[in-house]
């Protein structure tokens, strides 16, 4: 005689199978939230193209927004503007959804673009204090969840006398910030803030 499977599914389980609503729901708040950041990158751009200087460094043309499904298993869409990503140089600021998490805002600098900004970035890093700002300390500059092993407050990290050495040395550097979902009505604006303030440390004097 056949033998029934093994496999057994809890009751929150059972009850999202049978039930298509949450499927409808999500996509019609992540067709909202494509549009929220659409609205984002054009407050970006308008801080972007009064800066020269950046399109020798990046992209300042083609903002690219994506989405999956299953950054540490919850979806996400990604606005990256401006941008570059080469095997030699990032240059990029991205402005992240995740499902369930926050809003971020992040400032990558790698390889070239890193050697050349290094210095006024370091020499401008405290101008960021009290200001809400994160600094990656992972060895991947792939990473974007809040976790001590990730980003550290940088006013904590300003403390140490060895931090400054540390961040000097890394080969990327990744500066970010981060405002709860509930709070997406400030989205555009706090994203165009924090580019604005990140880009102050780049500019020549």
């Amino acid at each position: 005689m056949a033998q029934g499977s093994k496999i057994t599914f809890s009751k929150a389980e059972l009850d999202a199978m049978i039930s298509p609503d949450f499927f409808y729901t999500k996509h019609a708040a992540m067709q909202n939230v494509m549009e929220l950041l659409s609205e984002t990158e054009r407050e970006i751009r308008k801080i972007v193209v009064a800066i020269p200087e950046l399109a020798g460094h990046t992209n300042i043309e083609s903002p690219k927004i994506f989405k999956g499904e299953n950054y540490r298993k919850l979806p996400y869409i990604v606005l990256d503007y401006p941008r570059h990503f080469s095997t030699d140089r990032v240059f990029a600021f991205r402005s992240m959804f995740w499902w369930g998490k926050e809003f971020s805002f992040t400032l990558h600098l790698q390889g070239k673009a890193w050697e050349y900004y290094r210095n006024r970035v370091t020499e401008r890093l405290s101008t960021l204090s009290g200001k809400d700002f994160y600094c990656c300390v992972n060895d991947s500059p792939w990473q974007y969840y809040f976790e001590n092993d990730n980003y550290v407050l940088l006013d904590e990290l300003l403390k140490s006398p060895d931090f400054i050495p540390g961040f000097q040395s890394r080969n990327f550097m990744k500066l970010s910030r981060k405002t709860a979902i509930a709070d997406f009505a400030r989205v555009p604006e706090y994203a165009s803030g924090t580019l604005e303030l990140l880009l102050k440390l780049l500019q020549e004097l």
